[in-house]
C-alpha cells in the first residue's frame, strides 16, 4: 500500500519572503522526495545565493528572468518535475515530519489524490489551531467525492495540502491563469480520474500572515476567479462536473451579496471592474432544471450553509515543536 516518496516532486513556487522561502525548503529537504524545485518569481532578496548552502542534490533552483505570477510560476513548476507524483508547497507553509510519508501511504494505484487536513499557525503571535468544519478523514471514488463537491466546494484546499497523480494535472496554459482559481480547478480534475482520499491532521502546517494572497484580493477578484474558474470547468466533457458547476454558482450569489455589502460599508462601489459581467456569466452557468430536482435543491441549500458556516477554532500545540516541548 502506498508509494516510495522517491516519487514525489516537490514543488516550491517563490515570491519573495526569503525567510519563509528557506524554511520551505528545509522542511522538503527532511522528506525523502526524490526532487524539491523551487521557482522564484524574479530574485531581488538573493535567496537563490541563500540556497546554494543546500548542498543536497536534489535541490533545484530556478530563477525567472520575469516575474510570472501566481499560478504561471505553479505551472513553470509542473513542468519542469521529473517524477510521477506532485506535492506544491506554498512558502507560507510548511510539510510536517512524517507528512509526506503520510500522504504517500494514502496514495494506491485508483487514487488520483490525497489531501492532509491543515493546521494553522500565526508565527507572529505564537497561536497555533485546526478547524472544526464538516471536512472529516475519508475515501471516495470518482463519482461519489464529485457529488460532495458541489456542496463543499474546494474541500482539498490549497495546493499546499495535496499529493496528486501527475498525469491527472492539465498542464494547458488556460488551467493556470492568475483570474481563476487554479488549485480548485487543479483539485477537481484530479477528483474526476480517480479515488479521492482526506487524511487527519498531521501532515502540513499553513502559515497565516496579513501579506497572503487569499486574505487580501478584492471583491473583484474573487468575483472573477469564481465565474471564470466554473465557466472553465464548463468546458470538461465529463458531465458529472455539471452539479459542481450549477450548485457552486447558485450558492455563489448570497457569497457576493454578502462580500458587496462588506465592500459598500468599507466605503467603495461593489459592482466597477467586470464585476456585473462575472455575476451573468455565473447566470447563465446555473442549470436551472438540475437545481429543480430534490436533490439539486438539497445540494444548493447545503452549499450555501457550508459557504457561512463558521468553522471554530480548536488550539492545539504549536504543531512545530516537539510533543514533549511546553509551548
Amino acid at each position: 500500500m502506498g508509494i516510495d516518496e522517491r516519487l514525489v516532486s516537490i514543488l516550491i513556487p517563490a515570491f519573495g519572503r526569503k525567510a519563509m522561502t528557506v524554511c520551505a525548503v528545509e522542511c522538503s529537504l527532511a522528506t525523502g522526495a526524490g526532487e524539491v524545485i523551487v521557482s522564484l518569481d524574479t530574485d531581488r532578496e538573493c535567496i537563490e545565493e541563500a540556497l546554494r548552502e543546500k548542498r543536497d542534490q536534489r535541490l533545484k533552483v530556478v530563477v525567472q528572468e520575469k516575474q510570472l505570477g501566481l499560478w504561471p510560476n505553479h505551472l513553470a513548476l509542473l513542468r519542469t518535475a521529473t517524477r510521477p507524483y506532485i506535492k506544491f508547497l506554498q512558502t507560507d507553509d510548511l510539510i510536517l515530519p512524517g507528512g509526506l510519508r503520510r500522504l504517500c501511504n494514502e496514495m494506491t494505484p485508483q487514487t488520483s489524490i490525497v489531501s492532509g487536513l491543515p493546521y494553522y499557525l500565526d508565527r507572529s503571535k505564537g497561536v497555533a489551531w485546526r478547524v472544526e468544519a464538516g471536512t472529516q478523514p475519508g475515501r471516495w471514488t470518482s463519482s461519489e467525492y464529485l457529488s460532495r463537491a458541489a456542496v463543499a466546494g474546494n474541500e482539498l484546499g490549497r495546493p499546499s495540502y495535496t499529493l496528486v497523480r501527475r498525469q491527472c494535472v492539465p498542464i494547458e496554459e488556460r488551467y493556470w491563469c492568475d483570474d481563476i482559481s487554479a488549485d480548485w480547478l487543479m483539485n477537481l480534475a484530479a477528483a474526476g480520474l480517480g479515488e479521492v482520499a482526506i487524511v487527519p491532521h498531521g501532515t502540513v502546517v499553513c502559515g497565516v500572515h496579513p501579506g497572503q494572497e487569499g486574505g487580501t484580493q478584492s471583491f473583484h477578484l474573487t468575483t472573477r476567479r469564481l465565474a471564470k474558474t466554473l465557466q472553465t470547468l464548463a468546458t470538461f466533457p465529463d458531465s458529472r462536473y455539471r452539479p459542481v458547476i450549477s450548485v457552486q454558482a447558485g450558492a455563489a450569489f448570497a457569497t457576493i451579496a454578502r462580500n458587496a455589502i462588506g465592500t459598500f460599508l468599507r466605503g467603495r462601489l461593489p459592482f466597477g471592474g467586470g464585476v456585473l459581467q462575472d455575476i451573468v456569466q455565473l447566470t447563465r452557468l446555473i442549470d436551472r432544471s438540475l437545481l429543480a430536482t430534490t436533490d439539486g435543491l438539497q445540494a444548493f441549500l447545503r452549499a450555501i450553509v457550508s459557504r457561512h458556516m463558521r468553522a471554530r477554532r480548536i488550539p492545539v500545540p504549536d504543531p512545530l515543536l516537539p510533543p514533549d516541548s511546553s509551548a
